[in-house]
C-alpha cells in the first residue's frame, strides 16, 4: 500500500522550494517554507468480489499544510501554484512503485496565520492508484 512518506517524497519534485517536508506535525513553526503531510479520511475501500487479492485499485487521502511566509500574497501564490499543479496533472505519475490513476482535490483553503504570523493553507487531496 502507498503511504504518506511516498506522497511526501513525490511532492519534493512537484512543489520545489520548501526547506522541510514533514510527515505529521510541523516541528518548527518559526521557520518559513515548510509543508506537512498527514493521512486523511478515505471513504470505505471498495473490495472486488473475491477479496483484496482481486482488488486492483486503492485510495489514499492526504491532508497538507502549506506553511510558507509572513507575506500573505507570497503564500497565496505558492499555495495556488501547488493547487493548480495537482489540478492540471494529465500524465499521472508513479509514486513510489504505484501508478497513479487520478488525483482529486477535496479542499483548498486559507487557514490564516499561526502564532508566528506565518500564513498557512490547507490542501486536501485523494490519490487513486493501481495496487
Amino acid at each position: 500500500m502507498m503511504n504518506i512518506s511516498n506522497i511526501r517524497d513525490w511532492f519534493k519534485t512537484v512543489a520545489p522550494g520548501f526547506t522541510e517536508h514533514y510527515v505529521g506535525r510541523l516541528n518548527d513553526t518559526k521557520r518559513e517554507k515548510l509543508i506537512s503531510f498527514r493521512r486523511g479520511v478515505v471513504p470505505p475501500q471498495q473490495k472486488a468480489i473475491g477479496g483484496m487479492e482481486n482488488t486492483s485499485y486503492m485510495r489514499i487521502a492526504c491532508n497538507t499544510i502549506i506553511h510558507w511566509s509572513k507575506d500573505s500574497n507570497e503564500t497565496d501564490i505558492k499555495a495556488t501554484e501547488i493547487y493548480e499543479t495537482l489540478l492540471n496533472t494529465e500524465n499521472y505519475p508513479t509514486i513510489g512503485s504505484f501508478k497513479v490513476v487520478s488525483i482529486t482535490i477535496r479542499n483548498f483553503v486559507d487557514i490564516g496565520i499561526d502564532e508566528n504570523k506565518i500564513h498557512e493553507y490547507a490542501l486536501d487531496f485523494e490519490v487513486l492508484y493501481k495496487r
